[in-house]
């Protein structure tokens, strides 16, 4: 009887309908640098037929130095016409870029303050992107300037990246009232008690003489 009631179970048991469970989820696709590029958002100021055509309103032309402090990488910083902040390595450039100039670019998914690529540029006949007005000590000595003292004329972060590797640090860009522009990593501007420097204020740093777009201190009044 047992043994009946044993088979007429399984055979009931047989009929249920079986419930595959869901596979887990594979693993996100690896990340490639030149694989993960979006086009940029329209441009709403454009004219019609240039929706992807963003003009430069502000440019300067630094260099960023590696972090060994060996070598320097020659970087444009680009304010569009609708204040958008963005920069551009110099070798990813077939020619200059000027004041005025219209470009439509393209960026990386994973560092959307770097423009990847311009793929297209109309270009203006502005002025050529500013430069500090401090110029690198001649030879190529490692060496600190004495103080400088100044006041903040514009100020502004971007995510960037100092070398060639995939990895960006959250910068602070300052254009000075004496005609410069300098940068530092937010960590370290924080680690000087000076996080909350803003136009207007005053401050003393040094740079290095052959990178003077790089700080090496600062201390805000």
């Amino acid at each position: 009887m047992f043994f009946a009631l044993c088979v007429l179970f399984l055979s009931a048991s047989s009929c249920e309908p079986r419930v595959t469970p869901p596979e887990p989820p594979g693993p996100e696709p690896e990340r490639v640098e030149g694989q993960l590029i979006t086009d940029a958002p329209q441009n709403p100021l454009a004219p019609s037929g240039e929706e992807d055509m963003y003009a430069i309103a502000d440019l300067w032309l630094i260099d960023v130095c590696a972090d060994d402090l060996k070598s320097a990488t020659p970087v444009y910083l680009v304010k569009l016409e609708n204040d958008k902040r963005l920069y551009v390595k110099r070798y990813n450039l077939s020619g200059e870029l000027k004041f005025g100039d219209k470009i439509a670019f393209s960026y990386f998914n994973v560092l959307p303050d770097e423009i990847a690529k311009v793929k297209k540029i109309k270009t203006d006949d502005g002025q050529a992107a500013k430069k500090n007005a401090m110029e690198p000590a001649s030879g190529s000595t490692l060496e600190i300037s004495l103080p400088i003292i100044t006041e903040v004329k514009d100020l502004f972060v971007l995510k960037m990246r100092h070398e060639r590797l995939f990895s960006a640090k959250e910068t602070v860009f300052i254009e000075t009232t004496d005609g410069n522009m300098i940068y530092i990593e937010k960590s370290r501007l924080a680690e000087a008690n000076a996080q909350d420097l803003k136009v207007g204020d005053s401050f003393m740093y040094n740079i290095y003489t052959i990178f003077p777009n790089k700080v090496y201190a600062l201390r805000k009044f």
